[in-house]
């Protein structure tokens, strides 16, 4: 029989006290009594985790509603909440990835350097690490040749570039019959031979981005965003021939080319925005062609210096009006600690239930220029991976070196043991 009422009252009465009347709750004598039957707090624990096993791994919620209907555990909360912290089972279900402070930019990025001199490549145009130059060609077929063909033809419009960055195209998923055939090309090792001899050839420096983070190369997935945006509002479902498809292509890049690398002002005495044209032509692809200045007087020296001005002027600009901008971290403000070797991971895959996803080792980590581990390899029983950071879930079996959800648990150490060897 349940009572009624959660409250217990009373009264007494003394020669030399007055009559009292007081009332105390059920819930202080049953805390009362655990503090008496158990004040180390050692069987709370025990029985938070077996109620967590009986009752199909419960929530942290239904685990406390279960608990308090036999028994009353002090500190029942906290207990919950590490039990289930703890729990491989429900970590796999729902796992917890990491995350690291937003590196510093790369010397690439910052540095004054001509056009095109340092791009990042998808296959979708290469990209200009400094000043969002884009430059997009159109390839007949998804083999190496193709692909060789068109960088032969940047290279031969924009001049040689000192470092490419390419992702290897690890991101494409094999849904389709053209993309499988993609990823075949870029990840063959005769294909990717052949290319790096042909940059080894012309002094151009190939490098790798982490395989499945496309966050590396944010900078060109970006224009290959704002390409395909353009590409898809203009053309719809039409059917176009090569050249038709090669007029709209450039077209699109002459606007990418075009747009602002500043927010705009609304001050007509300010210069107009700066765009990637101005590094490219000196103004914007889409701008009005100026009057023909050709036959006015100048020296060929003062005719030299005053171009040599002009793109100093536009340097200048970039360094005090771009460059602060890219200074900015949006997202990953915060630092965490290192992830290390030997600590036992879940690999993230975009296109598998987290049950699925494969359990492997850490074997190796890699360390930025601000000493971060933001890459890592790991070894599963099918090979070694390469992984970012951010594709990784830290099993928590031991207490884990990187940043995690803290909670302020009030169970004594010995207890904490009991919850560390206990199976789930």
């Amino acid at each position: 029989m349940i009572p009624s009422q959660d409250v217990f009252k009373f009264s007494f009465n003394d020669e030399k006290i007055s009559k009292i009347n007081t009332q105390i709750t059920k819930r202080t004598v049953l805390a009362d009594l655990a503090r008496l039957f158990d004040p180390l707090g050692l069987l709370g624990p025990v029985i938070v985790i077996d109620l967590h096993r009986r009752h199909m791994h419960a929530s942290h919620r239904a685990l406390i509603a279960i608990s308090r209907q036999q028994y009353w555990i002090l500190g029942v909360g906290h207990a919950a909440r590490q039990v289930i912290s703890r729990c491989i089972i429900c970590f796999r279900a729902k796992p917890r990835s990491i995350n690291q402070l937003m590196g510093n930019m790369p010397p690439e990025r910052v540095n004054v350097s001509r056009p095109f001199y340092h791009c990042g490549v998808d296959f979708c145009g290469p990209t200009h690490y400094n000043v969002r130059a884009v430059h997009i060609e159109v390839v007949g077929d998804l083999s190496s040749q193709s692909f060789l063909f068109a960088l032969k033809r940047f290279v031969g419009r924009r001049g040689l570039c000192h470092i490419i960055f390419c992702d290897n195209a690890t991101n494409f998923v094999g849904a389709r019959n053209d993309l499988a055939e993609l990823k075949k090309v870029f990840n063959s090792i005769r294909i990717q031979s052949r290319i790096h001899t042909y940059c080894l050839e012309e002094g151009i420096i190939w490098k790798n981005i982490p395989p499945r983070s496309p966050h590396f190369g944010g900078l060109w997935e970006a224009a290959v965003k704002s390409a395909k945006t353009l590409l898809v509002r203009h053309l719809g479902e039409a059917s176009l021939t090569y050249e038709q498809l090669l007029t709209v292509v450039i077209q699109i890049e002459a606007i990418l080319n075009s747009r602002p690398l500043t927010p705009l002002s609304s001050d007509p005495n300010d210069f107009e925005a700066l765009t990637p044209g101005h590094f490219l032509i000196g103004s914007p692809l889409t701008a009005i062609a100026e009057p023909d200045v050709t036959d006015c007087e100048m020296s060929s020296l003062n005719k030299f210096r005053q171009i040599q001005q002009i793109q100093q002027h536009f340097w200048k600009r970039w360094s005090q009006e771009y460059f602060h901008l890219m200074q900015q971290r949006v997202k990953w403000k915060t630092k965490s600690n290192n992830l290390k070797n030997d600590t036992l991971v879940l690999i993230k895959e975009e296109n598998s239930p987290p049950m699925r996803w494969k359990l492997g080792r850490v074997v190796e980590t890699f360390k930025g220029s601000d000493g971060k581990v933001r890459v890592a390899n790991i070894k599963t029983k099918a090979g070694t991976y390469q992984r970012a950071i951010h594709n990784l879930c830290p099993l928590p079996i031991d207490e884990p070196d990187y940043k995690e959800k803290q909670t302020n648990c009030n169970i004594p150490e010995y207890t904490k043991k009991i919850l560390k060897i206990q199976e789930f």
